[in-house]
């Protein structure tokens, strides 16, 4: 059976198929609302599996990165007072009773080693809270005088303090980690005043940002629904232009959230941005359907002939338009950043069922809705001064051609030097608007503290015990001098700075003696006599392994920028490599690395998604016209817009983010299927007309022509369907997330020069590149012609009173 007749047997009986539809769509409905968000940066990470293998073998051994920061403030700036300290002890025990959190280390709880007549102690700072003045003071004294503890726990004024609680890495308590962050966020919430106090770290960035998606959804979805149904109603006047569509699209998201639910795919900060990218992209299939009807009922055909025939004409095309932009989205799921193929694959989904619902529901419900009187929907309409504008807007470039292609070549060059400027940077926190909490938090710790992100290098000997030698441990003590050295690095710790710190106890306290010793056996003579204090491996545990083969170092840095964060990252490469004893090798690894890492794979995927949506989309093609002249035509109208957007983008100094490095793959494969349907029409027009061999001004007249007709019946349809591109991608700029502000700006911008490139740019093409609108040369699209004649419908206007 041809695939047209499998489209056209349900509307012999449309009332059970629409029920099954119905059932279908309240089933994927109910999956829909199970689907869960995850706000973790995890899913932006472009990790191989060999590197993500090698993080959760550290993890395993030296415990997890996943670390929030709670910082207490006290209005006088004294946070040795006996009520700060024991509101530091009381969080302490608070946030450490949290399900799901492994460890809470604070002032009121670290554990500090001092020589004794045996060797070695280890004991806590405060046995208990200091009463008097003189106990206070030596208190603060050995706090500020400890590296360990300065930055850390204190700020260097002593006006801040510090919690460090550390979430549960394992894979159990991935469960109930969100659980946990919101215990944080209540315990902390509770002990405002008079101190203030506030949370930070990635894991509760994350738990902030999966709030923020959930209401985003809320929000997004009715409001991109109602504009773009907004948009029909003030381009058609009519109900089913508005109805139909909205309720196919609507349905394809529907179904792709279920989709995403049965695929147990959570939604993430990108993938959120899906739903009313789906709404705005999808809207256009169910308009092309109505407009072929529309164009059957003018013709003179009844009700249920009309949409038999206009869904032979119109499925094809749309069956094509739906393969490129699917070629857009394609690019995008072959990413290595998680999210972004997570967003790619579903909403080449989304697409599929926008294009099936549109051949389906749409066609189903012109069936057994009231026929239409189009006589009487004629007289009320008011002529409409699109097609004067769309046809003054082919005669001049056609005649202006030159000067019209002059100007594109200008504006790429341009364009160049802006793409020249861009630059791969993520700032997650800024991903925030500025007066969010968790971003205000972010920006004390880093102002005041440590910084609130903690980056891992991890020292691998060649054989067990080679981390526990004197040369190790004197590289490891060399780069925490090299980082601290380092502006971007605010301290770092490692078991060189514990092994120093027990030499200098052991010598009585002599700041002269806090270095690691340079022979082995002093170096092992205090690691045994460490070894025998009770709770001393639990103080080295992150930072060496049980057999001494691997070492642990962590920084924490206030650098916010990912491109910042790599250039610290290389200067550490490159330090270890010329600096690391024999048998001993560095490896940056954990989460802060692998986010930073992504972002330059951000360029890459950029660059590989474009090419290849383009390559797919010149693959079909040619296929359809069998002319490289002609698949050039349709694709230099649309990769000009998109090479002036990120022209723009780099003036304007808008970095490519994880949001905005999807716009040019989701451009392109949207706005070709406009550029394939003006040749097509353009094509037809021109085999109807007796064309003189000769160029000349009969022959140009002839391609004017065609053009205008072109320009007036299928220019209007491209018109329309930009309109509800633009107005459905702009509300995207409501969203609470920034990256997916701009990707909603910047893809309707794009939106809006891919239009003026159909309008202006591909005509001149036409005319300086004639033997391309040859019909003779493709001989398979006649049924995708054949629907680009069918013309939409003008819009209604009131009647003049």
């Amino acid at each position: 059976m041809h695939p047209i007749r499998h489209l056209l047997a349900p509307l012999t009986r449309p009332r059970p198929a629409l029920l099954l539809l119905a059932l279908f769509t309240a089933l994927m409905g109910g999956l829909a609302l199970e689907v869960g968000f995850d706000g973790s940066t995890q899913r932006i990470l472009a990790q191989t599996p060999a590197q993500q293998a090698y993080q959760h073998r550290m993890e395993r051994i030296f415990g997890g990165d996943h670390t929030c920061f709670v910082a207490l403030h006290p209005p006088e700036g004294d946070c040795f007072a006996p009520r700060v300290l024991a509101k530091v002890a009381r969080l302490t025990r608070e946030l450490a009773a949290i399900p799901g959190v492994d460890r809470v280390t604070s002032l009121a709880n670290v554990r500090v080693i001092d020589g004794s007549a045996d060797g070695l102690t280890v004991h806590p700072l405060m046995a208990e809270l200091p009463r008097d003045p003189g106990a206070r003071a030596a208190l603060r004294a050995r706090v500020l005088g400890d590296r360990l503890l300065r930055r850390n726990l204190i700020s260097d004024d002593g006006r801040y303090t510090s919690l460090v609680v550390e979430l549960d890495p394992s894979p159990a308590g991935l469960a109930v980690r969100d659980a946990a962050l919101a215990a944080i966020d209540r315990v902390v919430a509770a002990a405002q005043g008079p101190e203030a106090v506030v949370v930070a770290g990635a894991p509760m960035t994350g738990h902030v940002f999966r709030h923020r998606m959930a209401r985003d959804l809320a929000r997004l979805v009715p409001l991109t629904l109602l504009v773009v149904a907004g948009s029909l109603w003030l381009l058609f006047h009519r109900p089913r232009a508005v109805l139909l569509p909205t309720l196919a699209v609507a349905a394809a998201m529907v179904w792709t959230l279920g989709l995403m639910r049965l695929a147990r795919t959570p939604l993430s900060m990108i993938t959120t941005a899906l739903p009313p990218v789906l709404i705005a992209v999808g809207v256009a299939y169910g308009v092309h359907v109505l407009a072929a009807y529309w164009g059957e009922l003018r013709a003179g055909h009844g009700r249920d002939r009309a949409v038999r025939r206009a869904l032979r004409r119109v499925a094809w095309p749309l069956a094509l338009s739906a393969v490129t932009t699917v070629a857009g989205f394609g690019s995008i799921a072959a990413s290595p950043i998680r999210t972004l193929r997570e967003f790619g694959t579903f909403a080449m989904a989304g697409v599929a069922f926008s294009a099936v619902l549109a051949l389906t529901l749409v066609p189903l419900l012109l069936a057994v809705l009231p026929e239409e009187r189009w006589e009487r929907w004629r007289r009320r309409r008011r002529p409409w001064p699109l097609d004067r504008w769309l046809r003054r807007i082919g005669r001049f470039s056609r005649r202006e051609r030159l000067a019209v292609v002059a100007a594109a070549l200008l504006l790429l060059l341009l364009s160049a030097g802006g793409i020249a400027r861009l630059v791969a940077d993520t700032d997650y926190l800024a991903y925030l608007p500025q007066g969010e909490p968790i971003r205000q938090a972010a920006e004390l710790f880093n102002r005041h503290l440590a910084g609130a992100t903690t980056f891992t290098v991890v020292l691998e000997g060649d054989r067990p015990g080679r981390m526990k030698r004197a040369d190790a441990l004197a590289f490891l003590a060399d780069l925490g001098r090299f980082l601290e050295d380092d502006p971007a690095v605010e301290t770092s710790t490692s078991l060189a700075d514990f092994v120093a710190v027990m030499n200098r106890a052991l010598h009585g306290g002599d700041p002269a003696y806090e270095r690691v010793p340079a022979d082995d056996a002093a170096v092992g003579q205090l690691l045994l006599l460490f070894s025998l204090s009770e709770g001393a491996e639990e103080i080295l545990r992150p930072y060496v392994s049980y057999d001494g083969r691997l070492a642990r170092l962590t920084y924490r840095s206030h650098l916010t920028s990912s491109r910042a964060q790599v250039a610290l990252a290389d200067r550490i490469e490159a330090f270890c490599r010329r600096h690391a004893p024999p048998g001993v090798r560095a490896v940056q690894t954990g989460s802060a690395y692998y986010l930073a890492a992504s972002s330059v794979d951000i360029v890459r995927s950029q660059a590989r998604s474009l090419g290849l949506t383009a390559a797919v989309i010149a693959v079909i093609m040619l296929a359809l016209f069998r002319s490289l002249r002609a698949t050039v035509l349709i694709l230099v109208p649309n990769l000009l817009p998109i090479a002036m957007v990120l022209g723009l983008m780099g003036w304007w100094g808008i970095a490519l983010s994880t949001g905005t490095a999807i716009i040019a793959s989701i451009s392109l494969g949207i706005a070709v299927d406009d550029t394939l349907h003006l040749v097509l029409r353009y094509r037809e027009e021109l085999a109807r007309r007796p064309m003189p061999r000769r160029h000349g001004t009969a022959r140009l007249a002839a391609q004017e022509e065609a053009m205008a007709v072109t320009l007036a019946e299928t220019g209007r349809p491209v018109f329309y369907t930009t309109v509800t591109l633009v107005a459905g991608f702009s509300v995207l700029a409501a969203s609470g997330f920034v990256p997916v502000q701009m990707l909603g700006v910047l893809t309707a911008t794009t939106m809006v020069f891919c239009l003026f490139g159909d309008l202006l740019l591909l005509p001149a093409l036409l005319t300086l590149i004639p033997a391309a609108a040859d019909r003779r040369t493709a001989a398979s699209e006649a049924p995708a012609a054949a629907e680009s004649a069918a013309p939409a419908p003008r819009p209604a206007r009131p009647a003049p009173a």
